[in-house]
């Protein structure tokens, strides 16, 4: 009996909740891509060191003016042992061309959906910059010798013309860099390769997300089988890091918007095809995430439950199709 009573009461609330045109519950679902997007990593505090043996050798000889025969040759010998100190304080990874799936469902009244949609994306980024802290320390010998056959050439012969020269400085410079932004894509040109490869070398991870929304759609019918369509949504997500060689694996969630639009084709009163763009971004900043917002275009089908009858089309022009006298009808 509870169960009949139950039974009785669904079909009741159904039967109510459908609008007087036909519309009603539907399901769908979608498959699309991701073009754009960003993922921002803070907070790292990755600290590397490296040390790095310079060596340079150097020969210059040239003549001297007023006088062919008589030449000055200088060779220069540079060693140090160089000290770098790196904080990788964060990463801007790019997400892009990786697929997008989605489940929908809501109700449709006159020319408004409220819509529940669940997504997921399956992310293979790619890291786009890099913000860095640097402090380099050089402990050197520069060593400069000089040998002279050019008689009273004021600068280096003089006075110890034809003579060897030598001079040797030992010393140490310091240097630091803040909030330097390499660009991890294009190769970090910055210092040495050696010391490129060693501090900036950021692999890319895997970026998962996983959102849910609740959607507010405003539909516009152009033609009987064809309609276009605008709207938000506010929601939760959750993003699953992978870690690479600058920070550990993490999963962090976050609240988001979404702002939405396109379009679909009935192919009859039951079943749609869509083909809509999301713009979707987080709100705030939540633990070592400070940014994450991706853009997609998606195709998919929707079923409505209840058969519409007479279609949306119809009922926006109500009066055209209701209200004629009878004898045209």
């Amino acid at each position: 009996m509870r169960i009949f009573a139950l039974i009785i009461l669904v079909v009741s609330l159904t039967s109510a909740l459908q609008a007087q045109d036909g519309r009603g519950f539907y399901v769908g679902g979608t498959i699309g891509y991701i073009y754009k997007g960003d993922i921002k990593i803070s907070n790292i505090n990755s600290a590397k060191t490296f040390q790095q043996n310079v060596s340079q050798h150097n020969e210059y000889k040239f003549t001297t003016p007023g006088c062919s025969s008589c030449f000055v040759e200088i060779i220069n010998d540079y060693q140090s042992v160089d000290t770098y100190n790196s904080v990788l304080k964060g990463i801007n990874f790019k997400q892009e061309n990786t697929p997008a799936f989605a489940l929908t469902g809501g109700f449709a009244f006159k020319n408004i959906r409220i819509e529940g949609e669940v997504k997921t994306t399956f992310l293979k980024t790619k890291p786009k910059s890099s913000l860095y802290d640097i402090s380099l320390n050089s402990n050197y010998i520069n060593t400069t010798q000089s040998f002279c056959n050019a008689p009273g050439y004021p600068t280096i012969c003089s006075p110890n013309n034809g003579v060897w020269v030598e001079t040797t400085i030992n010393g140490t410079q310091d240097n630091t860099f803040n909030n330097i932004l390499i660009d991890t894509s294009s190769g970090a040109a910055f210092f040495s390769p050696e010391v490129n490869k060693e501090l900036f070398d950021t692999k890319p991870v895997n970026a998962n997300n996983y959102l849910g929304f609740m959607n507010l759609l405003y539909e516009l019918p152009l033609a009987q089988s064809f309609t276009i369509f605008t709207g938000v949504g506010l929601g939760y997500g959750m993003a699953a890091i992978g870690g690479n060689n600058a920070f550990s694996a993490q999963q962090i969630t976050y609240p988001a918007y979404q702002y939405k639009m396109g379009a679909y084709y009935s192919f009859n009163n039951n079943m749609d095809i869509t083909l809509n763009y999301s713009n979707i971004n987080m709100i705030g900043t939540y633990k070592t995430l400070s940014d994450n917002n991706f853009q997609s275009v998606d195709i998919g089908i929707r079923y409505n439950i209840f058969k519409r009858s007479p279609t949306f089309y119809d009922d926006y022009n109500y009066k055209k199709i209701f209200l004629l006298p009878a004898t045209v009808r």
